[in-house]
Parts: C-alpha cells; sequence; structure tokens
C-alpha cells in the first residue's frame, strides 16, 4: 500500500499549526498537578512521547529516554521523567 507521506504529513500539518503560543492545546500543567501515584493520562502520555521522539531527533536527548517514556505509568514518573532530562533540552543548538 503506496500511502506517500499522508500518514507523516498529517501529523506534521498539526504540528506546525502548534506555535508557542498555543501549547497548552496539547498539554496543560494542570493535568500533572495529581498525587505522584495517579495513572498517568493517556493525553499526558502521548504528548511526553512525542516530545522525547523530537528532543532525540534533534539530539537534545539519549535514544535510551525512548525506552524509558514507553515505561512510565503514573505521574511521579513522568514528573521524575521530565526532572531527569529537562536541562538537556535547554541546550543550545551546535550550528
Amino acid at each position: 500500500m503506496d500511502r506517500y507521506m499522508e500518514d507523516e504529513n498529517f501529523i506534521r500539518r498539526a504540528l506546525d499549526l502548534e506555535d508557542c503560543n498555543k501549547d497548552k492545546m496539547i498539554v496543560t500543567q494542570s493535568l500533572f498537578n495529581y498525587k505522584d501515584s495517579k495513572e498517568i493520562d493517556i493525553q499526558i502520555h502521548s504528548a511526553l512521547i512525542a516530545a522525547v521522539f523530537i528532543y532525540v531527533e534533534s539530539e537534545k536527548l539519549p535514544e535510551e529516554s525512548i525506552e524509558e517514556i514507553y515505561k512510565i505509568s503514573n505521574l511521579g514518573q513522568a514528573r521524575s521523567f521530565v526532572d531527569k532530562y529537562a536541562k538537556l533540552t535547554y541546550k543550545e543548538d551546535a550550528q
């Protein structure tokens, strides 16, 4: 089945619509503001997974972070993951 790049472009177009002023459409901090033991919401998990893939592709996060993000099951683990890797996402592009 030849779909050319239709699936990839579907996602790319959606991300292109987003900018810094619209990021709350994807996930808001309020979704993280529950007990550590609360099961991670699918919206949060999906957003974190997407962000990790972008950071890995941009060489800001190591490839092993992909495996780690899939194993997260509660908000405490999600916050720990963000705490572990957040500083790496601020590093300057090497251009």
